[in-house]
């Protein structure tokens, strides 16, 4: 429920159980940032990815979760209805 309450701005809710299934929904292009209250699901998303062929450099962790990004200044939003349906 973290998603709901706060997220990165434009960011897509896939859980670690759900990536497996949810990898085509990742942009061919660009970085994948995952964050996680639970840094350890954080890095398995990580590994999963690398295992899988992605480039190292484009798959990134926010260590310090969602507060991190906040205390840093950056924007965030509350889920729509559209982003809980997903």
């Amino acid at each position: 429920m973290d998603f709901v309450v706060k997220h990165i701005k434009g960011a897509t809710n896939i859980t670690l159980s759900q990536l497996d299934v949810r990898i085509h929904e990742l942009p061919a292009n660009g970085v994948i940032v995952f964050v996680s209250e639970n840094e350890d699901h954080a890095e398995k998303c990580w590994k999963y990815l690398v295992e899988n062929g992605w480039v190292p450099t484009r798959v990134l962790v926010l260590f310090g979760g969602i507060d991190s990004w906040t205390v840093a200044g950056f924007e965030t939003e509350n889920a729509t209805l559209d982003q809980l349906l997903c």
